[in-house]
């Protein structure tokens, strides 16, 4: 586990708060493989790291046990904080990073999903839905929560979609549910399921995505 990070996190946590609702860093459009790149290298370890500075800093509702818990129980919030990060960062034109990361769930004030993550992905979906007619969601980061060319780019909008269902999963069926998801997504690429619509939308139709279809 990355704990050799934690000072640094903590010392810079409000540096790093700042920095993801900062807009001069934004950037037009990110390079797509170097997106992608830092979108795949987010890991389980920042998610504890971020979990174990909550519980250090006494904010949410953390409890030393839950930093510690089975990796099962929380591997599912993590992918969902993770979505919905990744898919904020790709709508601000910005590339993700594990310290932006630490810093995006430290804000939000750790995983209260009920409370915290499942409205705050309702919306990024949202937001993701708006730019469906744009040029932009035709390539770059937006293009694979619409049409992803294979399982690695759809990845980012299952995890997204997972953000809005994970709350409601008991702890010792979420690696089903994730798998439930996967083949979903895995199903869309049938060329008959395909041509119905995008990824997303297609996602929301198994999962209350709490926007407008």
């Amino acid at each position: 586990m990355a704990w050799t990070r934690l000072a640094f996190v903590a010392s810079a946590v409000g540096a790093m708060v700042a920095l993801v609702s900062c807009t001069s860093g934004q950037m037009s459009a990110p390079d797509f493989n170097d997106f992608m790149l830092r979108a795949r290298a987010l890991s389980y370890d920042d998610y504890q790291v971020a979990l174990h500075l909550l519980s250090v800093l006494g904010t949410g509702n953390i409890s030393t046990s839950l930093v510690v818990t089975w990796r099962g129980a929380t591997e599912g919030h993590f992918r969902g904080f993770a979505g919905v990060y990744i898919a904020k960062e790709c709508l601000a034109g910005r590339l993700p990073s594990g310290e932006g990361f630490i810093a995006f769930v430290v804000a939000q004030g750790g995983p209260v999903p009920s409370g915290v993550l499942l409205p705050l992905a309702s919306r990024t979906i949202g937001d993701v839905f708006d730019r469906e007619k744009f040029p932009e969601s035709k390539n770059g980061c937006l293009r694979v929560y619409f049409a992803p060319v294979d399982g690695t780019e759809a990845r980012l909008a299952i995890d997204l979609i997972t953000a809005v269902g994970i709350s409601n999963v008991n702890p010792s069926l979420r690696d089903l549910y994730l798998r439930v998801q996967e083949q979903q997504a895995f199903a869309w690429f049938r060329p008959e399921v395909k041509s119905k619509g995008n990824l997303l939308r297609f996602l929301c139709e198994g999962t209350s995505c709490l926007v407008a279809p």
